[in-house]
């Protein structure tokens, strides 16, 4: 069965409204990986923050690892939802 691996995404389905449309959700998880460049641009702008060769590069906090690790999550769940959604109402025409 191809769609068997979607099938936990329903869970998800049923808090979306019938009336917001599939790219709006797409749309909404790319913005999450926008706000992940921006913090992560902010916080090193370089990308030395994590280097051993550059101790002077104050590391990136925790919070900022969880919210980037919470933002990429709901980004892939969005999209695969909002998928699943376009599959559901196509299928009730």
């Amino acid at each position: 069965m191809i769609m068997k691996d979607w099938l936990h995404f329903y869970f998800f389905l049923q808090f979306v409204p019938k009336w917001v449309a599939p790219n709006v959700l797409t749309l909404t998880g790319f913005c999450q990986l926008l706000v992940n460049f921006v913090l992560l641009t902010y916080y090193d702008p370089h990308f030395f923050a994590a280097s051993r060769d550059h101790p002077e590069d104050a590391p990136i906090p925790n919070w900022v690892w969880l919210v980037c690790a919470f933002n990429n999550f709901m980004s892939h769940t969005l999209g695969k939802t909002a998928v699943l959604q376009l599959l559901v109402n196509v299928a009730e025409m």
